[in-house]
């Protein structure tokens, strides 16, 4: 696989089973990236999206590992809480 069709995939299992067996920390990160671009309009708010984006940044050491895990928590707790809110309401 070609840098531009890697670029241009959108089939997140195509990409795995490239990676198998020689995928660096980089590729196996933006390997995650692409799939949550892919469910980017369900991605449940700002936050999700965000984490999307620092991984990205992160990959490409636009970022830190710290603004990584600040994201992660913003979503988990996001998550936590829509679930919270969803055994409320449906018990």
């Amino acid at each position: 696989m070609t840098k531009a069709d890697w670029l241009a995939c959108t089939d997140p299992r195509a990409m795995l089973g490239f990676l198998r067996g020689k995928a660096s920390k980089r590729k196996l990160r933006l390997l995650v990236c692409a799939y949550g671009r892919s469910l980017w309009p369900w991605l449940p708010g700002r936050d999700a999206r965000a984490a999307v984006e620092a991984g990205e940044r992160y990959a490409d050491g636009l970022a830190t590992a710290a603004e990584v895990e600040d994201a992660d928590a913003r979503v988990l707790a996001r998550a936590a809480e829509l679930a919270q809110a969803y055994y409320r309401v449906h018990g």
